[in-house]
């Protein structure tokens, strides 16, 4: 994904999926184009074992610091210790019933997602092997799987508004 691709696009959002020993947390960009109905994932963050400084600098590091980043909202504590820490944006996200059903059917729905390789190996990985569940036999069921997914909930934290107002917030010109 080339820099003039992503200067080309409106939309550029940002994601946090907490974790620590068992769990890596991952911070995610992306930039969607309503119109291609396309998704660009063009940087990850993924990392074990870090405290909400070393994700503050991160944060920071990437010149997010002033720029909205939707956070799992199960974490809290973690979101207001970064925005003490400075980073006065980081959000919890909004959790429905069926809120990631809804937000995996969604990214299902779109023409392309398109991940750069070079920046989000992790993404790569784990979006390319992201499979349903299987049954003991071995045959997919229609249920989502909830590990190895890092990247993908922060992404769906990320664009979080797309999924709730789709396409209205391309008719606002958000």
């Amino acid at each position: 994904i080339t820099q003039e691709e992503l200067n080309g696009i409106q939309t550029h959002r940002h994601g946090l999926d907490f974790g620590f020993e068992n769990d890596p947390c991952a911070l995610m960009s992306v930039a969607y184009d309503a119109k291609k109905k396309t998704l660009y994932i063009y940087e990850e963050w993924v990392k074990h074992g870090q405290f909400e400084e070393a994700i503050f600098e991160e944060i920071k590091r990437r010149g997010l610091i002033n720029k909205v980043v939707n956070a799992d909202s199960a974490e809290r504590k973690a979101i207001e210790r970064l925005n003490t820490l400075g980073a006065r944006k980081v959000a919890k996200c909004w959790k429905a019933p069926n809120y990631v059903e809804d937000g995996l059917h969604w990214l299902r729905s779109l023409r392309a997602i398109i991940i750069d390789p070079m920046k989000c190996p992790v993404a790569v990985k784990e979006w390319t092997r992201y499979e349903f569940k299987r049954t003991r036999s071995g045959d997919l069921t229609n249920q989502y799987v909830d590990a190895n997914n890092h990247t993908i909930d922060a992404v769906r934290y990320a664009l979080e508004s797309e999924i709730r107002y789709g396409d209205a917030l391309h008719k606002w010109g958000m």
